[in-house]
């Protein structure tokens, strides 16, 4: 789901998310009773002012270590910055 939310976002309203569901064959019934029910709501709120305590303002955002990663986002330099971390030279 999380692919197809990505592929999709520029399309998506409470009619497209189920069909989004049902073509991952998903239990469409409920995920549109959790989706409309707010199951979920409170935790994802929770996520994002998490996120921006941190210092995240958007997407996508990385943290090594704890630490708001502000580099580029390519394999290549995340790679980089990962193995510094690790105590490589990167």
């Amino acid at each position: 789901m999380h692919d197809a939310l990505f592929e999709n976002r520029g399309m998506l309203d409470e009619d497209t998310l189920p069909a989004l569901a049902a073509n991952l064959q998903l239990d469409v019934a409920r995920f549109t009773s959790e989706f409309e029910g707010g199951r979920h709501r409170a935790r994802v709120e929770r996520d994002v002012q998490e996120a921006h305590a941190h210092g995240a303002k958007g997407t996508p955002s990385f943290f090594i270590n704890g630490e708001r990663y502000h580099g580029d986002s390519d394999h290549a330099s995340l790679a980089a910055a990962i193995e510094q971390a690790l105590g490589g030279k990167g």
